[in-house]
């Protein structure tokens, strides 16, 4: 049975502000630099430490990956709800590991399908160019085909934005969360959107000061989307909404 919480959220509307978004994120992130801080350290050294090991260790960290970005959000909505906090909630995510690694393959794929064909056409173009010795107009086709695909792609990911957010608050799994998330972002895309790009251009910022400077914005920049989440979903109840379809 559909919890009537879970069903009423496709009905909510909201209105973007990028700003403030962004503005309450470096609000939340200030009195606590230190532990967000040190979690940034901590995930750096882990992938550092798995990309030494072969094959191996690049899938254990795209595993984990989705994992521990999560515990930033879990951290975060700590802070929105005023609640007591320790570095070991930046690892609850392993709590929910199953729809959290989910949610990232199934989104991750379903969002790369338009771009796939121009890749798989590159790959042939470039398998060709090594064997003949001349480069391949496929190569060519195959860039255009990845170059159209990125706009729908790019829709698709923004889409599924909030369903590692829904995932954490809500409860619920991975499938529900990525269609409740694309029903409710769609609303405002484009809002939504800018939100991203201008997150993205605090974290390349962030990046050109010898990366020291991620220390500081990517925990701002999840900081910044677990309040949009609040603004845009509302925090959920108190009471456990885990049975939400």
């Amino acid at each position: 049975m559909q919890n009537p919480e879970w069903s009423s959220l496709g009905d909510r509307d909201y209105t973007v502000n990028s700003s403030q978004w962004i503005s309450r994120g470096w609000e939340m992130f200030k009195p606590d630099a230190g532990p967000f801080i040190g979690f940034v350290l901590v995930v750096f050294l882990i992938n550092i430490a798995l990309s030494l090991i072969p094959i191996v260790g690049q899938v254990a960290s795209s595993v984990i990956g989705p994992i521990l970005n999560a515990g930033f959000f879990i951290y975060g909505f700590k802070i929105l709800r005023e609640q007591s906090r320790t570095f070991s909630d930046f690892f609850e995510g392993f709590n929910q590991f199953g729809d959290l690694f989910l949610f990232a393959l199934v989104s991750g794929l379903i969002s790369s399908l338009p771009i796939l064909p121009g890749a798989i056409v590159v790959g042939i173009g470039a398998a060709m160019s090594e064997n003949s010795g001349e480069p391949s107009p496929l190569a060519l086709i195959g860039g255009l085909l990845i170059l159209i695909g990125l706009a729908p792609s790019i829709y698709l990911g923004i889409g599924y934005s909030m369903g590692m957010p829904l995932i954490i608050d809500r409860r619920v799994q991975f499938w529900p969360a990525m269609e409740m998330s694309f029903k409710v972002v769609k609303k405002h895309w484009w809002g939504v959107f800018g939100f991203s790009l201008l997150l993205g251009l605090l974290n390349f910022a962030g990046a050109l000061l010898c990366f020291v400077g991620l220390l500081a914005t990517v925990p701002m920049s999840m900081c910044a989307i677990a309040y949009a989440y609040s603004e845009i979903f509302g925090l959920a109840p108190k009471v456990s909404i885990s049975d939400a379809a």
